[in-house]
């Protein structure tokens, strides 16, 4: 009986779809100014009339800022579309990750089909290598459906992953026979970067749906996540052998796991493109259940993650903004690393981590150079290419309860000595951490651009105060924190 409740209320839900559809016009674009930024300078101002542009389709794109395949490292690279070309050049080819400091290189690149043949079907795909962290293979496949007037959608993703090469990398990190091996990891060691020291490989294959709720205008999005993880061997530094000669010591583990993960989410976002960041309000609650299925191996034990994110942009004066983000994070068997970029930004990696971690994040943003461009490399646009630079000054902090027990949210365990030195030890194996960080840098935005170019610095205040050590951590970026 309440099967067949349940069921009339979605049917319901999804009925009131219908009488909230718009008219396509091919001569009254009115709508879009209220939607994405329009430049009259622009081709596609110029053009409007050629261009079959769906009304419903548009409007769902400031519901729908972010690129996202709900695979946990990809998503928190933060990558957004440009709606301001979207409707008429409904391709995005744009390079993301960079260099960090602490952590590496973490490159990727991204091919994207939207709205394909006006279908609003969306195809996507991305490959990504992280020094210390995986290799990353992702396909992702989402359908709106057009009788909803884009309020329903489908999607799926399938992700390999492994860390094959660079735990190769890591064995050789400390000591090898080749010259040119032994130089270039002495660079890393003077940036203090290391590699993967596990050898990894897994997928994930997600499915699910997100439907927008008439008049209320938010999405509940509900997935299941099939995700299994293999790790083979663990590097454990250098050892002795017999005959007196140094090697690698290797650790085997040779175990795997494999999960159901269940997870929803409601979001209310209200998100329109400017000529560089978006400007609105984003406020989400999430919840994911952790379910092994394989009691004897690692990570066996039944976890549980809620997080509660506010976000809010705003241009005050001109080109001048701010931005601000507050996250509240929660979890049952499962800590956040929140360590660095995207999170708290000059904290070294794995020194600010927590299962209940409060974290905020304030943007100031100076325009200093505005760009006009007409021409590249002898070839001539047909209007002005434009380009804003901004000076940003930042500052971050957060508050969390850690327990050193508890697996990471990518689900791997840690090793004991990776503790925190700020962490204040409360009670048995709970432990206090904080963190403090400010910094500056350079952004550069372009009006058509899918990507943007962002140097950041960021310094750990509190180590500075109260451990006097000097913590820096150097971004190199092509898309914003958040």
């Amino acid at each position: 009986m309440n099967l067949k409740k349940y069921f009339l209320l979605f049917y319901s839900l999804l009925s009131l779809s219908f009488l909230f559809t718009e008219d396509l016009t091919k001569d009254n674009y009115n709508f879009l100014k209220d939607y994405i930024y329009l430049d009259p300078s622009d081709d596609f101002f110029a053009n409007l009339k050629n261009y079959k542009i769906s009304k419903d389709y548009v409007k769902s794109l400031i519901y729908n800022k972010n690129i996202e395949i709900f695979v946990l490292d990809f998503d928190n690279y933060n990558l957004t579309k440009n709606t301001n070309t979207l409707p008429y050049f409904p391709y995005i080819f744009a390079p993301y990750g960079g260099f960090i400091t602490n952590r590496g290189f973490d490159l990727g690149f991204l091919y994207r089909m939207e709205n394909i043949n006006d279908s609003k079907a969306n195809l996507t795909f991305s490959t990504s290598f992280a020094q210390n962290g995986y290799f990353y293979q992702n396909i992702s496949l989402e359908n709106f459906l057009q009788i909803t007037n884009c309020r329903f959608r489908i999607f799926n993703t399938f992700s390999f992953f492994n860390s094959i090469g660079q735990y190769n990398a890591a064995l050789n990190y400390d000591y090898s026979n080749n010259s040119l091996l032994n130089t270039s990891n002495k660079i890393w060691k003077t940036l203090n970067i290391n590699f993967s020291q596990r050898g990894e490989s897994g997928f994930n294959f997600i499915s699910g749906f997100d439907y927008r709720i008439p008049l209320a205008e938010i999405n509940t999005i509900n997935y299941f996540e099939f995700f299994y993880k293999y790790i083979d061997k663990e590097y454990d530094g250098l050892e002795t052998a017999s005959n007196g000669d140094t090697k690698p010591r290797e650790i085997t583990i040779n175990k795997s796991n494999f999960f159901l993960n269940i997870a929803s989410e409601l979001r209310f976002a209200r998100l329109k493109k400017s000529t560089t960041i978006p400007l609105g309000n984003y406020l989400s609650l999430g919840v994911k259940l952790f379910l092994p299925w394989q009691k004897e191996y690692f990570n066996k034990n039944f976890g549980f993650k809620a997080k509660l994110e506010e976000r809010f942009y705003y241009k005050f004066y001109k080109e001048f903004a701010f931005k601000f983000r507050s996250i509240l994070f929660g979890g049952y068997n499962i800590s956040y690393n929140l360590s660095g970029d995207p999170f708290v930004r000059g904290i070294k990696s794995n020194d600010f981590s927590g299962f209940f971690a409060l974290i905020g994040n304030f943007d100031l943003y100076l325009p200093a150079i505005s760009v006009y461009m007409k021409e590249s490399m002898a070839v001539e646009f047909k209007n002005e290419a434009k380009f804003v630079l901004y000076i940003n000054i930042f500052a971050d902090f957060g508050l969390a309860i850690e327990n050193y027990n508890y697996v990471l949210e990518n689900l791997t365990y840690r090793k004991q000595n990776q503790k925190s030195s700020l962490a204040y030890l409360i009670k048995d194996d709970f432990y206090f951490v904080p963190a403090l960080s400010a910094g500056g840098g350079i952004k550069i935005y372009c009006y058509s651009w899918p990507f943007i170019i962002r140097f950041d610095v960021g310094a750990d205040m509190l180590k500075a105060i109260i451990k006097q050590e000097a913590n820096l951590e150097f971004v190199v970026s092509f898309n914003d924190m958040f």
